[in-house]
């Protein structure tokens, strides 16, 4: 299964976070805290609370 990260995290600037200076070059890969699958972000995320795609969905829909 593949997450589109782009597609349901719209507050996050993935052009911004890619492009700066001390970011991280490389995917990190980060467990979602709702059902714990993987899931990969092109930059390190700043709040350990990361969901994957359908708990984000999930969790918007409330």
């Amino acid at each position: 299964m593949r997450h589109d990260s782009k597609k349901y995290n719209k507050h996050i600037n993935f052009d911004l976070e890619g492009s700066k200076s001390n970011a991280r070059k490389d995917w990190t890969v980060v467990t979602c805290i709702k059902c714990k699958a993987k899931v990969k972000l092109p930059f390190r995320p700043r709040k350990p609370e990361v969901y994957c795609d359908e708990c984000f969905k999930k969790i918007k829909r409330r």
